[in-house]
């Protein structure tokens, strides 16, 4: 009862849940083997199995896991509009996980960029026109839009060499200044 509570009483596809579930049991009964896999169970292991048939299940159940939760974690990614979490904010969260991301963005115009940051840092950044630091100062002016963060296969060369910290000063600035031409 509670595997079928837990694979089919909520909303959530068997498929997707974190945690494989096992009957360990000394019956090998057809009927109560099938009636646990049809409740969710990810295999039934009966006690009178080899230590060696009991060992090669656990292993394939822990591998499936495993690439289950990695084959999802790299697919899944996060993302969101602009308007909600700019470019700004979104770095700063990446920066403070100090984690390899890219972050692929759109902007309302249809224009395209690619952000990669390794450890926290920026380290390669391109919009359709600009590249490197350049490309960071334009991306921080796109108010709309969306973005996507995903772990990245490989990394790119870095085109970006000052400290993230710095350039988002800087973009802050030059953003400061342009907005001081145009109201005086």
């Amino acid at each position: 009862d509670f595997c079928r509570l837990l694979h089919h009483g909520n909303s959530e596809p068997a498929e997707d849940h974190q945690v494989p579930f096992v009957f360990f049991t000394a019956v090998a009964d057809e009927k109560m083997i099938s009636e646990a896999l049809l409740a969710g169970a990810d295999d039934v292991i009966v006690r009178d199995s080899s230590t060696q048939v009991v060992f090669l299940k656990f292993s394939r159940l822990i591998k499936q896991h495993q690439t289950c939760r990695n084959n999802s974690r790299s697919a899944a990614g996060v993302s969101g509009s602009l308007d909600e979490m700019g470019f700004m904010e979104t770095v700063q969260i990446l920066v403070n996980r100090a984690k390899d991301a890219l972050i692929k963005l759109g902007s309302e115009a249809g224009e395209t960029a690619s952000v990669y940051l390794h450890d926290g840092e920026i380290i390669f950044a391109a919009t359709e026109n600009l590249s490197g630091e350049e490309a960071i100062y334009e991306l921080l002016a796109w108010k709309s839009g969306f973005f996507q963060v995903v772990t990245p296969d490989q990394l790119p060369d870095r085109n970006v060499f000052g400290s993230t910290e710095a350039i988002m000063l800087e973009g802050c600035r030059l953003m400061d200044e342009e907005s001081r031409e145009s109201f005086g």
